[in-house]
């Protein structure tokens, strides 16, 4: 059965990693704290939880690990303090095995944009939600 959850991500320069459905579409990203971010997404809860990998990246920042594969799934309203957050899903490091080929996810048929790391127990795709 599909659902919409609330999630939240630390704004720490970490990853965040969650352990949920597997999820479809998010549809909402808001920073009301200064120390996280929150979001809302779609799952289907007749599947097994997954973990899933996140981060949370200021405008102007690095991402923190650039042998990981990120992709932007929200960006928060500008804060109080003027700061705008951008929520990134991804395949992080300990996920990608060498030499795994990427697959631009218009390929796999899934989505339409955005290019994910294809390999088995990759946490940041979510072909089987499709």
């Amino acid at each position: 059965m599909r659902h919409i959850y609330r999630y939240e991500v630390a704004i720490d320069d970490q990853e965040t990693y969650i352990d949920a459905p597997p999820m479809g579409a998010i549809y909402r990203v808001e920073a009301r704290r200064h120390d996280l971010v929150e979001f809302w997404a779609e799952v289907d809860t007749d599947k097994a939880e997954v973990e899933q990998a996140f981060t949370v990246v200021g405008t102007g920042h690095p991402i923190h690990d650039p042998n990981s594969t990120w992709w932007h799934v929200g960006t928060t309203s500008r804060t109080p303090e003027g700061l705008v957050w951008h929520l990134l899903k991804g395949s992080p490091n300990r996920h990608i095995a060498e030499g795994a080929p990427f697959v631009s996810r218009k390929e796999c048929g899934c989505h339409d944009r955005e290019v994910v790391q294809h390999m088995a127990g990759c946490a940041g795709h979510n072909a089987d939600y499709d």
